[in-house]
């Protein structure tokens, strides 16, 4: 994890949890969060969840962002992409609940924001290693949060970003940044070294295939500090008395665990290491064979764009199958060092079946039917990984 990450062990933690959905929400809930000043707590919450009326002002999403001076240095903001995946914009329900301020911004706003001086030229404290959270009470803090890689369009967000949004902060006010690489660590290198985000998440499965149910939040340790975490179980605290619930929590990562971690899982990840970095040759062997997300993101435009609606057939009554006009998106299919060419003919197949508008899937349907005659009779029994050492000489 060290090595994959560059992380140094002195600088950051790896909070184990079961997902990269997970790690966002242990951040969105136990984020120290300042209201606006003209907010005032919801007498009772909707059974839908938040609204708008529960905080002091909304942003609608768009580009730049317009904060007023009351609220720039004693209220949290929650500063986000408008491309986001739905568990990062779940970080807003929390944020809106203890009144912060809500921001949402598409690429261009950000960059805007980011090139604005700070308010205040000669109070910047980060990174400051003798920041601590009992030196925090007179420090309002914000979130922004933004994906390495948009898990939909493919897009990449610049990592920069990372370190722009630190040097907004100042000294009663301090940026911190939640940096999502759960789409963005399976086919690219992130080094932690020279991206110094507050908190990442991310997902073992996607980046191995297995095992499910097993992601991380890595953290920065004096941003870890300042989480404010409630409830704590077995392993979590160093000591607990049941008369008033006395309790001394663990240092982080520890603190931030409750209950067994998914230790045989933990254990299983040495071996989809010892795959991606010995055997495969590494991230860089990956980014030489895939296309670029620029050209990934334009032919999945380019289609949405020119089709409206696709026909599908469901089962609407009965056992009965009727076609239905849905409007048309995108399908995403991930494969992992150890797929086949079965599982990708098994795919279009399943779409050729499924799907009575066969135009484009039945080009790629019909490129595969010819590459399942004689010259497919060998890629029929190559894995990924073989076909990924034959160009990257692993």
């Amino acid at each position: 994890m060290l090595a994959w990450l560059g992380m140094d062990p002195q600088e950051y933690v790896v909070v184990w949890n079961r997902s990269a959905t997970e790690a966002l929400k242990m951040v969105g809930e136990w984020f120290p969060w300042s209201p606006a000043h003209d907010w005032q707590p919801p007498h009772g919450t909707p059974s839908g969840g938040v609204t708008n009326s529960s905080v002091g002002h909304v942003s609608k999403c768009g580009g730049k962002l317009h904060f007023k001076q009351a609220d720039r240095d004693d209220s949290s903001h929650f500063v986000y992409t408008r491309a986001n995946h739905k568990s990062v914009l779940g970080i807003g329900a929390y944020a809106q609940d203890k009144g912060a301020l809500l921001s949402c911004v598409d690429e261009a706003g950000m960059e805007q924001w980011l090139n604005e001086p700070p308010d205040d030229h000669n109070g910047h404290i980060y990174p400051s290693s003798s920041s601590s959270s009992s030196s925090s009470s007179n420090v309002t803090y914000s979130l922004v949060a933004f994906p390495a890689k948009d898990n939909y369009e493919g897009v990449l967000y610049p990592l920069e970003w990372v370190d722009r949004t630190h040097a907004k902060s100042s000294q009663h006010h301090r940026w911190l940044v939640m940096l999502d690489a759960a789409a963005f660590l399976p086919t690219h290198a992130l080094n932690l070294s020279h991206t110094p985000a507050d908190f990442v998440s991310l997902s073992f499965y996607k980046v191995f295939g297995y095992p499910t149910g097993l992601g991380a939040l890595i953290a920065r340790k004096e941003s870890a500090l300042l989480l404010h975490k409630v409830y704590f179980g077995g392993g979590a605290v160093d000591d607990a008395t049941a008369q008033d619930v006395w309790r001394i929590l663990s240092p982080p990562p520890a603190g931030l665990q409750d209950g067994t971690v998914n230790f045989l899982g933990i254990a299983e990840l040495q071996f989809g290491f010892e795959l991606l970095l010995q055997k495969l040759g590494g991230m860089q062997c990956l980014l030489d064979l895939g296309i670029e997300p620029q050209e990934e993101r334009a032919a999945a435009l380019a289609h949405n764009v020119s089709r409206g609606f696709i026909t599908v057939l469901r089962h609407k009554r009965g056992s009965k199958l009727e076609p239905v006009q849905l409007p048309i998106g995108s399908v995403r299919a991930s494969l992992g060092a150890l797929s086949t060419f079965e599982d990708v003919y098994a795919l279009v197949q399943f779409m050729q079946d499924t799907y009575i508008d066969k135009d484009p899937p039945a080009a790629l349907y019909g490129e595969l039917q010819a590459a399942g005659g004689a010259a497919g009779s060998q890629a029929s029994n190559m894995t990924v990984q073989e076909y990924w050492n034959s160009k990257c000489g692993a």
